[in-house]
Order: structure tokens, then sequence, then C-alpha cells
């Protein structure tokens, strides 16, 4: 969370947006890459859980891979992976041309 609270020189100073002269940019993309390996094993080993016949979680997860079931609603893993990471980070996930 170091990143996502720390001043950006950039949002003050809009000419150094392309060259993220404190890196924040950067190690948020490598956060966030070791963010989505993570839930990429998590939403396998549920997957797999499922196959065997492994009782659901009721979790976030769960409801992401029931939605076919229910909806006819199939999420890709990288819309899977986005909807997660609002979940948990929504602080992080903004577009930077809405301002």
């Amino acid at each position: 969370m170091e990143v996502s609270g720390a001043p950006n020189l950039a949002d003050y100073f809009p000419m150094l947006r392309g060259l993220d002269p404190q890196g924040l940019k950067g190690r948020s993309n490598k956060l966030f890459e070791r963010f989505h390996q993570l839930l990429n094993v998590m939403i396998d080993e549920r997957i797999q859980s499922r196959e065997k016949g492994g009782v659901p979680k009721g979790d976030f997860i769960d409801v992401i891979l029931d939605s076919k079931q229910e909806n006819g609603v199939e999420f890709k893993r990288n819309e899977t992976l986005a909807l997660l990471t609002v979940q948990h980070y929504p602080c992080l996930c903004y577009d930077e041309n809405e301002k």
C-alpha cells in the first residue's frame, strides 16, 4: 500500500507523467503482476477442487465461477482477475485519463 499512498510528482506536474520520475507506476505494475499470479493460483486451485467434487467456499471467486451456471455468463481469466483486483484494491484501479 506504500506505492498507492505515496505522493506522485506527476500528479502535480503533468509533463512528468510519461517519465515516472519516482518509479511508482513501474513498482505498482510489478505488484499487480505478483497479485495476479497469486489470484491465478487461487482460481486454478478452486477450479481443480470443483472438478474433484469439492465444496464451494461461497466467496467472490465462487460467485464469479458460478456465474456461468446461474446466468450463462462465463468470465474470461483477465476479466476475473480485473473483478478480483477491483474488489481487493479499489483505490489502485483507476483510469488516469478520467481527471
